[in-house]
Formats: C-alpha cells, sequence, structure tokens
C-alpha cells in the first residue's frame, strides 16, 4: 500500500504543480521492487512530464522514448514526442514521430497553441481567446497558453477574466523571467476594474 502511495504522491504533486516533489515521489515508486508494472509506468510518465515542465527537455525525451519502445500504440507518448522534438527544434525527428501519431489516430499536440499565436500576431484575439481557451482545456497545465489567453482576453476588454488567466500562469510559473512583468500587469488590469466600479461624478 506504501508503493502505491508514492505513484499517488507524483502524480497529486504533479498537478499541484510541484515537479521537483513529483520526481522525488516517482523516483521512489519506481525503486520500489514490490511496486506494480502499471504503477511503474504512470510514475515514469509523471517523471518525463515533470522533467518537461522544468525545461530539461533530453530527459523528458529519454524516458518518453523508453516507454513508447515498450508501449508503442500510446499516442499520448508519441504527441509528447513530437511536441519535445519541435521544442528542441528537430523538425526530422518531429516530423517523423508526427506520422506515427496522426497515423495512430492522434491530433497534434500544441498545434491548437501555435494557431492562437498566429491570430494574436494578426490581431484577431477573439480567435486567438477562443484557441487558447482550447489549448488550455488540451492541457491545464501548459502555462504559456494561460498566459496568452489572458492578453487575448485583456485585448477584449475583459480585464477579471485576464487576471484570472495571468494568475494561472504565475502559480504555473512563479519564477518565469517575466513573472514580475505580469504581475504589474495584473496590478494594471484590476485598477481598471476599481475605476470602473467607482461611482462617476456629476459635474
Amino acid at each position: 500500500p506504501a508503493a502505491s502511495s508514492a505513484a499517488a504522491d507524483a502524480k497529486k504533486l504533479y498537478d499541484l504543480g510541484d515537479f521537483e516533489g513529483a520526481l522525488s515521489s516517482a523516483d521512489a515508486t519506481l525503486a520500489d521492487p514490490a511496486e506494480a508494472p502499471e504503477n511503474k509506468k504512470a510514475a515514469r510518465l509523471i517523471k518525463a512530464k515533470s522533467y518537461q515542465k522544468l525545461e530539461r527537455t533530453d530527459e523528458a525525451i529519454a524516458i518518453f522514448e523508453e516507454v513508447n519502445k515498450e508501449n508503442p500504440d500510446d499516442i499520448n507518448v508519441l504527441g509528447e514526442l513530437v511536441q519535445l522534438y519541435e521544442k528542441k527544434g528537430d523538425k526530422a525527428k518531429a516530423d517523423a514521430y508526427k506520422k506515427q501519431f496522426v497515423a495512430k489516430g492522434g491530433t497534434v499536440q500544441g498545434q491548437t497553441y501555435n494557431e492562437g499565436v498566429n491570430a494574436l500576431n494578426a490581431g484577431d484575439a477573439t480567435k486567438a481567446a477562443e484557441l487558447f481557451k482550447r489549448a488550455c482545456e488540451e492541457d491545464p497545465n501548459d502555462a504559456d497558453s494561460h498566459k496568452n489567453w489572458g492578453i487575448a482576453l485583456a485585448q477584449l476588454d475583459k480585464p477579471a477574466e485576464a487576471i484570472e488567466q495571468l494568475k494561472a500562469y504565475l502559480k504555473l510559473k512563479p519564477n518565469a523571467d517575466d513573472a514580475a512583468m505580469w504581475q504589474a500587469a495584473i496590478d494594471g488590469l484590476q485598477a481598471m476594474i476599481d475605476e470602473e466600479k467607482k461611482p462617476k461624478k456629476k459635474r
């Protein structure tokens, strides 16, 4: 029972955004010879995803590739490998995995996010907001989707909703290089809301 609780802890810590803690719990699960194989597979996936969130791309790829060799029909793993190789800029590897992924019925992860970025760059905030909302549903832990959804919402003059998404970004990436900038943006949006709430003085 203690063993499977380490696997459950890893998942819980990952969901809370404690990726270092998730790695430790996943390692504890993998080190236990009495642990069930399905728990070990789950722990390896949590470990790979934690590495991914910590920007340790090569370590994430190594684990996903091991899991992929053992479970070649797991399209989620293939989808992760596509994203990771795209992030590394290794187009050949990304395309090779993308072919397998699509052949097995997968829809390319990250595509929604990229379409959202294109819409935002083109000045179509309405379309961008819809796409980033979908990207957040596909991966609630993707900080950048929350940030860009917040930017689109701010452009649509929806400050309260924008604040919610920017706060989600900061919760997922509290140590981001641009954290102070987005905290200032949240304060600015809040000031706008407070200003709107004030009763208008009659001249």
